[in-house]
């Protein structure tokens, strides 16, 4: 039986978007993978307690003192009395759960969770804070800060390569870029992170005037800006239109 082999015709691997990974060099390694083991505990805990609670919370009825006589308590009925001998007593005996315990190791297993994944407790409402400078919260975001950088390292390695390759099959169709002009695209990440509009705002004021930034990065830094070509052509314009109307005026 005649086999048909491949010979490498030169093609390029495809792109994949991955992280580190110590025993492979073309896979990633998940997150899922830090956090398997703490979602089981956790997932265990709560079934366990939950458990314990309808099936061990049922309570025995006991009496103490001299043996009822007759039909003894009545099984079907609710509210029903009973009388005793004096000195005897009747109560009601059950499992105790200890809730406190559950409660610390659950809190430990969900800061440890919290650290694992570096997710800042004050995100998810699990701690309250009030009152923040912007720097405080830099600090309580620093790790998510971190993570989000080897993120974004990863994810831009991949999209270079993808760029290097739709620069390459552009070539084919005959639109070449110099290394000068290719060198110019660049793509910017923006962090979910929670900041001080005001205080930002403020910082690009006092750096205009202190002539120390451009037009293009102050716009590159507001918050309320998104799309910074977008806003530097609508200031043109608006710039163009001033200009045409002192002209009438005058």
């Amino acid at each position: 039986m005649k086999r048909n082999t491949v010979q490498n015709s030169g093609v390029n691997p495809p792109i994949v978007y991955h992280n580190d990974n110590e025993l492979s060099d073309v896979e990633g390694r998940s997150e899922l993978d830090d956090w398997i083991e703490i979602l089981d505990s956790m997932e265990d805990l709560i079934s366990k307690y939950t458990d314990s609670f309808y099936k061990f919370m049922n309570p025995i009825p006991v009496a103490i003192g001299q043996q009822l006589k007759g039909d003894g308590i009545p099984s079907n009925i609710v509210g029903g009395g009973i009388t005793l001998d004096d000195g005897a007593d009747f109560k009601f005996e059950g499992n105790k759960l200890d809730y406190k315990s559950f409660e610390t190791i659950y809190k430990t297993l969900l800061q440890a969770l919290l650290d694992t994944s570096s997710t800042p407790s004050v995100s998810v409402n699990k701690a309250d804070v009030s009152n923040l400078s912007e720097v405080s919260i830099r600090l309580l975001f620093s790790l998510a800060n971190v993570k989000a950088g080897l993120n974004e390292q990863y994810i831009r390695e991949g999209i270079e390569q993808r760029n290097e390759k739709i620069r390459q099959l552009l070539s084919l169709q005959g639109t070449t870029f110099d290394d000068e002009s290719f060198n110019t695209l660049d793509f910017v990440f923006h962090y979910n992170m929670p900041s001080n509009d005001k205080e930002t705002i403020e910082n690009l004021e006092k750096l205009e005037g202190m002539g120390a930034i451009s037009l293009e990065t102050i716009l590159a830094k507001n918050p309320y800006v998104n799309d910074v070509a977008t806003e530097l052509k609508r200031l043109g314009n608006q710039k163009d239109n001033n200009n045409s109307v002192d002209n009438v005026d005058n």
